[in-house]
Formats: structure tokens, C-alpha cells, sequence
């Protein structure tokens, strides 16, 4: 598993659209690519929260658009869009 550690996003957009890209570590990946990992079963991402990993799925908005969120989230990913910015 790899953990994500911050999200670039672009905020001219709405919440399910707004993260472009994922990173950690040594590492940085647009949000198209991390589903397709997701997807295909070739990795999975995790948040910590307070600790705990969150692992990230693949959800379909009500427009059809494949965004990512926890587990644990409902509908709009607020968990993963509270991680911090990185300048994109």
C-alpha cells in the first residue's frame, strides 16, 4: 500500500474533479493515473487518519465521473481534499 500525503487540486473546480494529482514520498501521480492503479488492482492508496489507514477507492459521481475518496466517506471526498496542498 502507499500512502498519500498531500493532493494538488485546483479549486476552480467542484469537489468531485478538484484533486489533480496525489504524492507522497518520492512520489507524484495525476488522479486519472491512481484510479487506473485503483482499477486495475496493480496498488492501493491510504490516508493515515490519526494513525488508522484509510484506504482510497474509486467512486462515480452523479455526473459520471470517476473521482477518488476514503472508505469511510459517504459521497464528496472531504477527508482526502483536507490533506494538505502541494503547488501543482
Amino acid at each position: 500500500m502507499i500512502e498519500v500525503a498531500y493532493v494538488t487540486k485546483d479549486m476552480r473546480r467542484d469537489p468531485y474533479e478538484r484533486i489533480t494529482h496525489l504524492g507522497g514520498t518520492g512520489w507524484q501521480r495525476s488522479q486519472p493515473d491512481v484510479v487506473q492503479h485503483i482499477e486495475q488492482g496493480q496498488e492501493d492508496y491510504y490516508i493515515l487518519l490519526d494513525g488508522i489507514p484509510a484506504k482510497l477507492i474509486v467512486a462515480l459521481s452523479r455526473f459520471g465521473a470517476k473521482y477518488l475518496k476514503t472508505e469511510l466517506e459517504v459521497e464528496e471526498p472531504h477527508i482526502l481534499l483536507s490533506l494538505p496542498s502541494q503547488a501543482g
